[in-house]
């Protein structure tokens, strides 16, 4: 589902704010983040940039939630609707619409969102209550999150907020929780690589494995120790695709594309589960020649996982197959069939995307 500036405009804090007002107000926000970012923690947000701020960038990252559910198998998010959920850092509440709207069935009892700002929380309530008013009796917004409280919640997300927090606060979060999942959507940067990937190994001490990306957290990331020697790489994913018309409108207006989204997800779970595991995820397009497409892929071989150089070749390929190896996003997971070892990190194979 994507969605449109009339469907949210309604239950903006200013539901009645002019295109010109949400374009330089936007553009503000846009210097702000990139050019003057030593003074996002002074800015003061008003009704007018929290409405100009859910009109793109709720719209566009509320995307990202159905990249990740779309990754999973399709009986994944059955049960979850019955699973309590806390949101931290929840903004305007992206991703609890998201999640609201992809899941469908909410017989949850507790819905939290904990934001410090208390405009963005006023706007995730006004948004949630208005789009989704079956939840209105079950969620509360708060601004402060005491870690010694214990609360019903067992589906803790984290929306662009682990950017924000220092690793010791993460954990006291996680552990005062105590959480059945937790889901991660942040941005694609290294910095929040290096974060999730330094949680590895404290995370399977306390029984989470990993649903998405990661085969499993017992084997050091691969990615991550290249990283250290390299100083240059980083595991991610890449959202593309066209968010409605009028949230493209107001793209070109403002001369931000959101076409292509790099973010970093992760899905953790607590025990065991039925779930059937990819062993295999793309990770890095390196190259199409005229013979073959050249991919990296992350791989665990013998609970061990691995980088290895994919070489596949474009006589084995329908015309279809060419076409979504053109288009397919870094981090989906594939089954592949070894056509020969060129040496013992690449590989010559054919693969299913299916």
């Amino acid at each position: 589902m994507s969605l449109t500036l009339d469907r949210l405009r309604p239950f903006l804090l200013k539901p009645n704010i002019k295109e010109s007002v949400v374009v330089q107000r936007l553009i503000n926000i846009q210097n702000l983040y990139t050019q003057r970012r030593e003074n996002l923690s002074k800015k003061q947000w008003d009704e007018f940039d929290v409405s100009s701020y859910v009109s793109f960038y709720l719209s566009t990252n509320y995307q990202k939630f159905k990249f990740i559910k779309d990754r999973l198998p399709q009986n994944y998010f059955e049960s979850m609707g019955e699973i309590d959920l806390i949101d931290f850092g929840t903004g305007p509440g992206t991703y609890l619409l998201a999640y609201l709207d992809e899941i469908g069935h909410h017989q949850c009892k507790s819905i939290i969102g904990i934001d410090k700002s208390p405009l963005m929380l006023e706007q995730a309530q006004k948004l949630l209550e208005g789009l989704h008013p079956e939840v209105k009796n079950k969620s509360k917004f708060i601004n402060d999150y005491k870690l010694g409280e214990k609360v019903r919640p067992r589906f803790l997300m984290f929306g662009n907020a682990i950017n924000e927090l220092d690793i010791d606060s993460l954990k006291k979060i996680i552990t005062s929780v105590d959480p059945d999942y937790i889901l991660l959507i942040e941005p694609g940067t290294p910095q929040v690589f290096e974060m999730v990937s330094s949680m590895r190994t404290w995370l399977a001490e306390r029984e989470f494995d990993c649903d998405y990306p990661c085969a499993n957290l017992k084997s050091a990331c691969p990615v991550f120790e290249r990283s250290n020697e390299q100083k240059l790489d980083w595991c991610h994913q890449v959202w593309r695709g066209q968010h409605h018309e009028s949230i493209e409108r107001l793209s070109q207006l403002i001369k931000i594309d959101r076409k292509t989204m790099p973010l970093i997800s992760h899905l953790y779970r607590k025990g065991e589960r039925e779930v059937k595991k990819t062993k295999c995820r793309f990770i890095r397009f390196l190259n199409e020649s005229k013979h073959s497409f050249e991919w990296e892929v992350c791989l665990e071989e013998d609970a061990k996982l691995e980088i290895v150089k994919f070489e596949i070749p474009k006589n084995k390929l329908d015309k279809e197959m060419k076409k979504r190896l053109k288009k397919v996003s870094v981090g989906l997971g594939i089954e592949f069939e070894i056509i020969k070892k060129l040496d013992s990190h690449k590989w010559r194979v054919l693969v299913n995307l299916d």
